[in-house]
């Protein structure tokens, strides 16, 4: 089965987040460890996701929220052979975090992590999820990171930064949404086993 692979966002996730809530219905789920969850810093971030996603074999499916939406960005750049999809929920604007981890008021002047993120589809399957008064990011600017990405957006309307805040602890879509993500990564490498085998099969006859 697909590895759920789980990033929080500045702050981490408690026990009653929906991240928490998902992690408990899905026996493949793990949690990329060794982040700094009080220091957005995001190179070290996106260092911690790409050694979890080191250690995994198998087809990847990355779940992030916030913070951790950025960090991953940089994580799948690095290693789109490894990832087979991502879920990015609510991503907080880079405008307001400097590279050193400092969180930023908004039109600080300050150098920030915008021109880190990547400008070019990731070329993964994937979807970010929106809201449309989320304090963190305005939602068309989360729509123009998703394009940049090469995802579509989910509008989840007016649900603030999607977290326990908002009234998302238990969350049926989001089950709904990995659910037939992983259908969709397992069922490829179905079909690509078995053509490898096929080939493999036709490769001895007109050998032997």
């Amino acid at each position: 089965m697909a590895t759920l692979l789980i990033v929080p966002g500045f702050g981490g996730s408690g026990p009653l987040h929906w991240q928490s809530w998902i992690a408990q219905k899905y026996e493949s789920t793990i949690w990329v460890n060794d982040l700094p969850l009080l220091e957005p810093k995001i190179h070290i971030w996106a260092n911690a996701i790409c050694h979890t996603i080191d250690q995994i074999e198998g087809e990847i499916l990355i779940l992030a929220h916030s913070f951790g939406c950025l960090a991953s960005s940089l994580a799948i750049a690095r290693h789109p052979q490894r990832v087979a999809a991502a879920i990015l929920v609510a991503p907080a604007s880079p405008a307001r975090f400097s590279e050193n981890g400092h969180i930023l008021p908004e039109h600080d002047g300050t150098q920030t992590i915008k021109h880190l993120l990547p400008t070019q589809p990731l070329g993964v399957t994937g979807l970010v999820i929106a809201s449309e008064n989320d304090p963190w990011m305005p939602f068309n600017q989360a729509a123009k990171l998703a394009k940049n990405f090469g995802f579509p957006t989910i509008n989840l309307g007016l649900s603030g930064h999607i977290n326990v805040d908002s009234g998302h602890g238990p969350w049926p879509l989001i089950d709904v949404l990995i659910g037939n993500l992983i259908y969709q990564i397992e069922s490829a490498a179905e079909i690509q086993a078995n053509e490898l085998a096929n080939f493999k099969h036709t490769k001895d006859t007109l050998i032997t």
